[in-house]
Formats: C-alpha cells, structure tokens, sequence
C-alpha cells in the first residue's frame, strides 16, 4: 500500500518482498508518438554529422584530389592534402561514430534487481537522508547506492548519474560515461578539424566564380562547424573539469554550486586526486583513455572515497 511507496524499511520486509518486487520498475515509453519524441535529437544528430561529411568531402576532398583535371595540370601538392584529409576525417567520423552508438546502445548502470542487495544491510552508503537512514527511491520501490539517482525520462535509477542526454535517447552513467565523453572529444576534434582545413575552400567560393549550391554547402558547413566547435570545446572543458576533480554534473549542480551560494566550501568526498580520478572514469590504463576500450572497474554500486569522508545528507 501507501507504506510501500513512501517508507522504505517497512515496505521491504522479508514477508512483502516478493509480491511487491515484480512491479518495481516503470517501463520507458512504448507508445509510437513516445518512441519518436524520444529518438528525433537521435535522428537529428545523425543527419548532421552526414550532412557536414558529405559537405567537407564532395565541396572540399573532391577539388583537391582533381580527379577531372589533366595530368600535366595537376597539383600534386593538393592532391596528397586531399588524400590526407579524406584520410584523417574518416577515420574521426568512424571512431565518432562508434562512440555514439555505444553511448546510446549501452545501458548506463541500474540497481541491482536481486533481494540481497535490498534485504541486506547493504555496504556502507556515504549518502544517506537526513535521518540517517539509506536512501530510498519511491518511483523504482529500491534502496540507492552512492550517487545513483532516478531518472523520470528513462524512469528508472541510474548507476553514477551524469545527466540524461536527449542527443543519445539515454542516461549517461556509469558504464557508458566513457563513451558519452570520448564522443563529445572526437566531435570537437572532428569539428575543429573540418572548420580549420576547410577555411581555404570556404574562402575560394566566395572569390571565385563558383556555383550557388557548392558555395552555399561550404558556408553552410562552414558556420555548422564553428558553432559546434566553439559550444563542443566549452563542454568538453567542462567535462574535463568534473573528470579530474572526480565529481559527475549532478554533483556539480546539486551539491557544490549550492554550497558556493550559501558561502561554504564543498569538500567532495570521492575526489582521490587528478590521476586517479581520470581513472575512475576512463579506465585504469593510461594508454587507453582516449580510446573506447580499457572501461573503468567497479560495478557502480560503490566507490573509493578520500580518508576522513564524512557521510553526505540528502
């Protein structure tokens, strides 16, 4: 009844636990209309960085290579800056791409569907209500572990919530920050790259008597891109920022930007220092943190926090 929902300890006794368990979670959306809401920033993302391949490709590789021109009046230097950039930003949009149907695809990290983890005392949680007692989530019926929060677009908890992301129709949280990270840092690169080589091209058509459409593209991919380079760089400055002082977006707004406003200083309890901060989000092998393997280790149940942490009231 009404106990199940507010209250969590006498909701989860022994005796009720199993005819109230099946109903715990809520479903996403399965309505058509749902399901088109939920994917359309999908769709549109994925147009865009077609439209903005296609453009660099067609309305900039293309010249260079000079595939129409006659041999003696070719550029060879232009050709193999052609055949370099073909090179370097396919292979940008591929890893991009990657990245981006691993960020949507995989599932940031839920809790635990078993009776132990519930039943249990449970490791010691670092965040607790006021009261004390472990924290409950009243629309999934099941205790949170550290940093979990609940999601009411995926309508479920999320494992180290970082946000929800409308442009991957996902969560970002444990298992797939990584992902969600590496895709903004080749979305930079990819974008800084094409507005930086494409510049020349860009410039030419409006110098030089070339046809409506080409021109149009460069200046459409052109503006495009700066915008995405410069909003793309300010975020992955951020993200960089909240990586290495070990803290996720939600802590950023929901603890230390609150204690800034009421003059206190925040001490964030999981910051282990820059190194193994890094670690704890892109995996424990150096090497492999720009690359979309090597995930960090854990289960996102639990995490290392600095000597003296105190317990965090919700």
């Amino acid at each position: 009844g009404s106990s199940y929902v507010r209250g969590a300890p006498a909701a989860l006794r022994p005796e009720k636990f199993e005819s109230h368990y099946p109903t715990m979670a809520l479903p996403p959306p399965t309505s058509c209309t749902g399901r088109v809401a939920l994917y359309l920033p999908v769709a549109f993302v994925s147009s865009l960085i077609k439209s903005l391949y296609l453009i660099y490709i067609t309305c900039h590789v293309v010249p260079l290579l000079q595939w129409t021109a006659l041999p003696m009046v070719v550029d060879l230097d232009a050709r193999r800056r052609g055949k370099m950039h073909a090179l370097v930003v396919t292979g940008l949009v591929a890893v991009l791409l990657y990245c981006y149907g691993k960020a949507i695809s995989v599932h940031p990290g839920r809790i635990p569907d078993n009776q132990a983890w519930q039943m249990e005392a449970a490791p010691q949680q670092l965040e607790v209500k006021q009261t004390g007692e472990r924290r409950f989530c009243k629309w999934c019926s099941l205790y949170k572990p550290d940093r979990c929060h609940h999601c009411r677009v995926c309508r479920s908890c999320v494992l180290r919530m970082d946000h929800h992301c409308p442009w991957i129709a996902n969560c970002v949280g444990f298992h797939n920050y990584k992902y969600f990270f590496l895709l903004t840092l080749y979305t930079v690169l990819c974008a800084h790259f094409i507005v930086w080589t494409m510049w020349s091209s860009a410039i030419a058509a409006v110098d030089r008597e070339t046809p409506f459409a080409m021109m149009f593209a460069l200046l459409f991919g052109q503006t495009i891109g700066s915008f995405i380079t410069v909003l793309g760089t300010l975020f992955l400055g951020f993200h960089c920022k909240l990586i290495t002082e070990g803290m996720t977006l939600i802590e950023f707004c929901e603890k230390a930007t609150k204690h800034r406003e009421n003059g206190l200083k925040y001490h964030n309890a999981y910051d282990l220092g820059t190194y193994r901060n890094i670690c704890s989000s892109l995996g424990p092998n150096p090497a492999l943190w720009l690359v979309p393997v090597g995930l960090p280790k854990g289960d996102g149940l639990s995490f290392a926090v600095k000597a003296g942490a105190r317990g965090l009231r919700a």
